[in-house]
């Protein structure tokens, strides 16, 4: 597998951005503190919509 930073931070929250349509994306995730590097978490797997989703309608 090959995976490649995408953040780097002290924040507990991040948002990808530029994703392909109908595309599957793989994530883990680590922490760094005082005490060192925590081992990668599960490969989390997901896949982006095949199309742009409508906008709002009102009900």
């Amino acid at each position: 597998n090959y995976f490649r930073n995408k953040y780097t931070g002290s924040s507990s929250t991040y948002t990808v951005t530029d994703l392909y349509r109908n595309t599957e994306y793989k994530f883990r995730l680590s922490a760094h503190n005082q005490e060192g590097q925590s081992n990668y978490s599960q490969i989390a797997t997901y896949r982006t919509l095949p199309d742009r989703p409508d906008p709002p309608a009102k009900p």
